[in-house]
């Protein structure tokens, strides 16, 4: 019996290694996992070469001269060849009016040694993937205030120009993907941003920028989107709604190399709507975007005549569509209402002959099928009980609960209404329940998933 790890075969002590890493679901961030692999590759050579590609394959970059310099050493390694993901997570102070002469050090928030770094990628001659996430620090409830009222009206050309001069977080955005596009000779397959700050930045209308994105093969955009306060949010604020109406003019256009691409709003401030008086913001899809498209994942995305039209038009590419926390808005105040039954008729009628993947999730915990039906599956609430709700049908309820416990192929569909006074997305439960008993949503979902399955049957294309 091996009496130790070196003793082990190479093969037992590689599937060690996926174990650990295995168990490390924080992308992009370091856990004890990346800490007992740096360690265990400290105690031989042999285990230093072992380990280098896991250890060295993400690195993270931070927006300090420390960290900086830190990552312009291992591009002077023997390891740099090792390296296929860049995370760059950038900070600043948060709060204008506090003591901080950081807030408005627009020099020192993007050191030299980071600047180096970013545009000149290719010093990781493997590098596959940037990621950017900016940590904007809005600890301060003032501050949130301050920020948000001081771009409620749109800014002008000029203005933006002026706060990436003065305000350091400002800068620190602009300055990150002024680098970035400096990567001219690099071929990044994959680019992703995560919670883009709804705001515009000098960049976006650099022509250089979308070259940039022009090259790419994957493009994930994660949008930020969290509660201004419980009675307002960032979909009450002008400068959120115009940002979201250009994502196509900044972004979408421009992935005319694109065959991957992941679109994340969230649970405050969903896309896909359109009316209520400018209240809802439209998801900015066009036909003619993406040309290369096979594989799509949404989030938080109204099912929406933008979104069919946008996958009709790629059914002769498209091969992926994930649908995560998407729902369907019926008898509210949207101009654009869509049944999922219409959504899933018009791709079922297009015959998408390579689609081979199509999945629709929901995260609600408390629901027994996922999406709920009653207010006990959506409140947290020790204190809710059926009695409670006395204009709930609850023998129809109950009787939809038996078909979906008996009958493992019948689902429910989301619907959904975004209450605009408190910022929240709720479940229409009365329509979760009536689309169930119509069946409409049931058959069109099956008769579209008879198409997916016979072409991951045959392997997804012809």
């Amino acid at each position: 019996m091996p009496s130790s790890l070196g003793d082990l075969c190479t093969e037992l002590q590689l599937k060690i290694i996926e174990k650990l890493l295995g168990e490390n679901s924080n992308e992009g961030r370091k856990t004890k996992h990346d800490s007992n692999l740096s360690s265990w590759s400290c105690t031989s050579s042999y285990f230093r070469d072992l380990l280098a590609p896991y250890i060295f394959k993400t690195i993270k970059l931070r927006n300090s001269h420390q960290s900086g310099s830190s990552v312009l050493e291992l591009a002077k390694s023997r390891y740099s060849e090792l390296v296929k993901e860049v995370h760059f997570v950038g900070s600043a102070p948060g709060n204008a009016h506090s003591a901080d002469e950081a807030y408005r050090d627009t020099a020192a928030i993007f050191p030299e040694s980071v600047h180096t770094v970013v545009s000149d990628l290719q010093v990781f001659p493997n590098l596959e993937t940037l990621s950017i996430n900016f940590n904007y620090q809005f600890n301060d409830w003032s501050e949130w205030r301050r920020r948000w009222r001081a771009i409620d009206e749109c800014e002008t050309d000029k203005d933006v120009k002026r706060a990436e001069e003065e305000i350091a977080w400002r800068a620190l955005m602009a300055k990150t993907y002024e680098a970035m596009i400096r990567n001219k000779a690099i071929k990044l397959k994959n680019l992703e941003i995560r919670e883009l700050m709804p705001m515009k930045i000098s960049t976006f209308t650099n022509p250089a920028f979308g070259a940039f994105l022009s090259r790419l093969e994957r493009f994930n955009l994660l949008i930020y989107g969290e509660e201004y306060n419980k009675y307002d949010t960032r979909r009450s604020n002008a400068c959120y709604a115009s940002m979201m109406a250009k994502l196509d003019e900044y972004f979408f256009n421009h992935l005319t190399s694109a065959t991957a691409f992941a679109l994340k709003a969230s649970e405050h401030c969903p896309l896909g709507l359109k009316g209520n008086r400018g209240s809802y913001i439209p998801v900015a899809f066009y036909d003619c975007q993406m040309p290369l498209l096979q594989e799509l994942d949404l989030e938080y995305i109204f099912v929406c005549p933008e979104l069919m039209y946008f996958l009709l038009d790629h059914v002769p590419t498209i091969e992926h569509l994930s649908m995560y926390n998407c729902s369907s808005s019926i008898g509210g105040f949207a101009e654009n209402e869509m049944h999922w039954c219409q959504f899933f008729d018009a791709l079922t009628d297009a015959n998408p002959e390579r689609l081979s993947h199509l999945q629709i999730t929901d995260k609600n915990k408390d629901a027994r099928f996922g999406i709920p039906l009653t207010a006990e599956e959506v409140y947290d609430d020790d204190e809710i009980r059926p009695e409670c709700y006395p204009n709930e049908p609850h023998e129809e309820i109950e009787e939809a609960f038996g078909i979906l416990e008996a009958e493992h192929d019948q689902r429910l569909f989301a619907h959904t209404y975004f209450e605009i006074k408190y910022g929240t997305l709720l479940h229409d439960l009365a329509e979760n329940l009536a689309s169930f008993q119509r069946g409409e949503d049931q058959a069109s979902y099956e008769r579209l998933m008879r198409i997916v399955n016979a072409n991951a049957t045959r392997g997804g294309r012809r």
